[in-house]
């Protein structure tokens, strides 16, 4: 099964064109491209309903500073039927908005509600002059990670009640870090490459203990040694758990003028390609991306910037295994994380002192 489902990844990424590159928040791109349309495939969609709360300053449309680099790329047309998680062909396409669970015409229930909006806004303490780009923060938030200064930064707190504690620099390692995330016990700090060609960790025992300064990849073999045996070349980036460490998801990009993005899931404990999600509305266009930023706890809601329409999105969809098939604005919110109960997001946006981090608590539609 797994040689099968191998080649039928191979064959999947090796059949698609190639369009160009982002200015995507997170990574450097290979080159940039102007066209912002905004076909959204077939998934249904839906624009903010908030009248977002004015605590954060909103950042412009353009190209913005990131709490990582990655590689960008272009526009992808839709397979068909991608392979599940599972390795079998997903049961429905894009649009099946109302029909996978509980009958037609219902919503199937998920942790992260429909049509939220936000309440009370807070930016975070550890934000001070210059840019602090949000790169992780556990579903228990009781660790945070962040970019500024050109270094990625943690700080830990023993409990919602607390205030988080001094901030500590994570350790050097030659060759990393483009991009950062963090394990859901605060335990691992897992990175990308500079070059993007792998993931790979530190670690500590506890969240009293300073992390080691020694790169280990092993937990990630798979799939970077997967990588290296591709007929053609692509690179790694926006890695992003499930609250139980249970599935990847992550970009996976051709680095070239006419790049293309496939957001991809990968099932654990030991890391492999995995398989495309389904989902026309999240495949790059014109050279930008959707840059997936976190997931809920129960896979069925995805963060994401979308660099198409310069705009922070939650996309939902039925079941671990079907197509995010409906899309909600939420503004001008980069690297937009959920809660392990989805009840405050944690975000960039443009603060006082420039790019700031900020949390906020969701209110459920009427």
């Amino acid at each position: 099964m797994r040689s099968r489902a191998y080649t039928l990844t191979l064959t999947l990424l090796a059949a698609l064109p190639l369009p160009a590159c982002s200015d995507d928040p997170r990574v450097p791109p290979f080159e940039a491209s102007a066209g912002r349309d905004a076909a959204r495939g077939n998934a249904s969609y839906a624009g903010r309903s908030d009248g977002e709360s004015g605590a954060s300053g909103e950042p412009s449309a353009g190209g913005e500073p990131s709490a990582g680099g990655e590689p960008s790329a272009g526009g992808e047309p839709s397979t068909g039927g991608e392979p599940s998680t599972g390795g079998e062909p997903s049961t429905g396409g894009a649009g099946a908005d109302s029909s996978d669970a509980g009958g037609p015409g219902t919503i199937p229930p998920s942790l992260c509600a429909r049509g939220v909006s936000f309440g009370v806004t807070e930016p975070l303490a550890m934000s001070g002059d210059g840019d602090d780009l949000l790169a992780a923060v556990t579903p228990d938030e009781l660790t945070l990670a962040w970019r500024a200064d050109d270094a990625f930064w943690y700080a830990d707190r023993a409990s919602l009640l607390d205030d988080f504690g001094p901030p500590v620099r994570v350790p050097a390692v030659p060759g990393y870090f483009a991009q950062m995330t963090l394990s859901p016990d605060g335990l691992r700090l897992i990175g990308v490459r500079e070059n993007h060609l792998a993931f790979g960790e530190l670690t500590r025992a506890s969240r009293a203990d300073l992390f080691a300064s020694a790169i280990d990849e092993a937990e990630y073999s798979a799939i970077n040694g997967a990588l290296r045996v591709l007929p053609f070349a692509g690179t790694l980036a926006d890695p992003v758990f499930t609250a139980d460490f249970s599935m990847l998801l992550y970009s996976f990009v051709r680095p070239s003028p006419d790049g293309i993005q496939i957001i991809r899931q990968s099932a654990g404990p030991h890391f492999g390609l995995g398989d495309s999600i389904s989902g026309d509305a999240l495949l790059a266009q014109l050279g930008l991306r959707r840059i997936p930023t976190g997931i809920s706890a129960d896979a069925l809601t995805l963060f994401y910037w979308d660099d198409v329409d310069s705009v922070g999105r939650a996309a939902f969809r039925a079941t671990p295994a079907a197509a995010f098939d409906h899309l909600e604005d939420l503004g001008q919110k980069r690297n937009l994380q959920p809660t392990l109960d989805c009840a405050r997001l944690y975000y960039t946006a443009a603060g006082p002192s420039g790019m700031d981090m900020f949390v906020a608590e969701l209110n459920e539609a009427p």
